[in-house]
Formats: C-alpha cells, structure tokens, sequence
C-alpha cells in the first residue's frame, strides 16, 4: 500500500500548496527527529549512567548526556530489545511526510503499530538472554515480561525451552503481518498521480482515494506472512498436542 502524493496542483496559485507543504514536511522532520535522537540514546546506553531508575555519581556516557541516559533507560526497561522495531513505522511514517506523501489509512496503521509493538517484545521474553544482559526483565523489557508471566500462569511454571520456542512461534506470525500492516506494504495501489507543480497527462484519469484500496497480485512478501501464519497456527497445535499426550 504505497502512500499517495499529499499534494496535486491543479492550478497556477502556488501559495495553497506552499500553505501545506511547510507544515507537512516539519512534521515529518520532527518525526524524523525524535527517532533519531532515540536512536542515538540507544546507541550509546550504558547500564551504568544515572538514569530515573539508578542513581550514581559516575560521569554520564551517552553521546546526548543525561537526557540521552534516561531516554535510553526507559525504552529498555519498558520494550528491551524489542524498541529497535517499535521506532521502524514512525521512521517511514516521517520520510513519507518529508516526500510530502501523506500515508494512506493511516488509523490502520497506527492500530497495527500500537498492537505489533508488544507482541515484538512478547517475542523477545521468550528469547534465553545472555549473560551479558544486564537487566533483569529479559530481552522483551517489562512488556515482554507480562507474555512471560501469562505464559506461567497458563502453564502452571515457568516455560522451558521448547515452550518458549513455541511461544515465540506462535507470536512471531501475526506480529510480522501487524509490521506490514503498519508500515502499509501490505498492497500496491495504482499509479501514483502527477507530483505538485507537474499536471497529469492529457487524457488521464486523475487518482482517487480508492486508488489506494484496489487489490493486485499478491506479493512474495504476503505469501511469506500468510506462510507464518499458518506455521503459527500448526506450531500451537502441535503444542496442545503435546500438553494433551503428557
């Protein structure tokens, strides 16, 4: 689902166009921006920088001082590893505002992130950390620990390997297709209209909104995720099974 050109000029009076580019392209850079800055705090966290959570007297090692320390520090307690999908949308949410292309369903999208994002860290809970981790929530953060802990309750103790490994299957389908959905390569619309300032050829019909909507071939990427899906669906079946046998 490719976004669509926010802007069509269909007129010789710049000065509407001009009116929206301004706001939509500083939206997109702010976007931008706070990924970035996120990204740069994550790169350089340190478990030992005084953050919220720890304090200390040691010299701050963050490229972007203590407010980079506490941002870092609160996306890994909160997501764990998990963060570094969490800020994949906005990132081509804000390079689509600064192309001025305004993403097409947006709602969608952000339903699709708000619901993914978790599900990513459920993923990660279920993943063995390595002895150099230094948080004790796991790699999926404190969200990744309540997958963690529901898992538990349903079980009856803690998940084993295998389990894990099953849980983490199962998760992994409908957290991919969630991405897709958010990130809108779910579907390829039409052929995008003319660019501001560039009429349409004579003769063409101009896009419309349902453009956007118009099904095509599926791609080799839907196939994959319909492939999860169902890898997803047999995997907890195998599991029930199993449970069923002990």
């Amino acid at each position: 689902m490719p976004a669509q050109p926010l802007l069509e000029d269909f007129g010789p009076a710049p000065s509407p166009a001009i009116a929206i580019r301004i706001p939509v392209r500083l939206i997109g850079a702010v976007v931008l921006g706070v990924v970035a800055v996120t990204m740069v705090s994550l790169a350089s966290w340190s478990v030992d920088d005084p953050s919220l959570s720890y304090a200390t007297d040691a010299p701050v090692q963050n490229w972007l001082g203590y407010p980079g320390a506490v941002i870092a520090d609160i996306c890994f307690q909160v997501f764990g590893l998990g963060i570094l999908a969490v800020l994949v949308p906005p990132a081509l949410w804000g390079w689509s505002l600064l192309r001025l292309r305004l993403p097409a369903k947006m709602g969608l999208r952000l339903i699709g992130w708000l619901a993914a994002s978790p599900l990513a860290c459920g993923i990660l809970a279920f993943v063995a950390a390595p002895a150099s981790w230094p948080l004790p929530t796991g790699l999926g953060g404190l969200v990744g620990a309540g997958f963690a802990n529901l898992a538990a309750l349903l079980l009856g103790e803690d998940p084993q390997p295998v389990t894990g490994i099953l849980f983490a299957i199962i998760l992994a389908a409908p957290t991919a297709a969630l991405f897709w959905l958010a990130m809108g390569r779910g579907r390829s619309g039409a052929s995008a209209p003319a660019r501001a300032g560039k009429p349409a050829p004579a003769g063409a019909r101009p896009s419309t909104a349902d453009d956007d909507i118009e099904p095509e071939r599926d791609s080799v990427l839907t196939v994959l995720i319909g492939g999860l899906v169902h890898l997803g669906f047999s995997a907890r079946t195998a599991w029930r099974r199993a449970r069923l046998s002990l």
